[in-house]
């Protein structure tokens, strides 16, 4: 991909940080706001839920461990809640093999523990954002697809069939 069309695909990107760490949300939104990602922080689950609410967004970073509600709980209810319609990274600093495996089972797409390289941190976005652009592309190819298909004349579809 050319550099400039990737400059272009991640400042159309919205990225929201969850966590309730000040330190924390602004390193991540200056390594994300300089790689051209549009960047939205939050402090806590409620923040996260309004924001979630109002806009989509293209990646999630949800920390673990905050004061109001934990990342988990709020991962398993946007899950249950239909509201999970974007990639969730879950950040720990004191995570463990089971807050990933839980994490991964509630739809988490991947984890990540404090701290981490900046490198790694970029790399981790950068191919979570490539595979959710290709899910959604095959997801409208379907649905293009199946609309297609239900426009066929039966007698078309009896030639398709054969």
């Amino acid at each position: 991909m050319g550099r400039s069309l990737k400059q272009l695909i991640n400042k159309m990107t919205e990225i929201l940080i969850v966590d309730d760490e000040l330190g924390i949300r602004n390193i991540l939104s200056e390594i994300l706001v300089e790689s051209g990602y549009r960047v939205a922080t939050a402090a806590n689950a409620n923040e996260a839920r309004a924001k979630v609410a109002e806009r989509h967004y293209d990646l999630v970073l949800l920390d673990i461990w905050m004061p109001d509600t934990d990342g988990l709980a709020l991962l398993r209810e946007w899950k249950y809640g239909g509201l999970l319609n974007f990639p969730v990274i879950i950040m720990s600093g004191h995570g463990s093999l089971d807050h990933a495996q839980r994490a991964m089972d509630d739809g988490a797409v991947d984890f990540i523990e404090k701290p981490f390289e900046q490198a790694a941190l970029k790399q981790l976005v950068e191919r979570m954002l490539r595979e959710a652009r290709e899910r959604h592309m095959e997801k409208e190819r379907r649905s293009l697809n199946e609309a297609l298909l239900a426009k066929l004349t039966p007698r078309e579809q009896q030639v398709l069939e054969r």
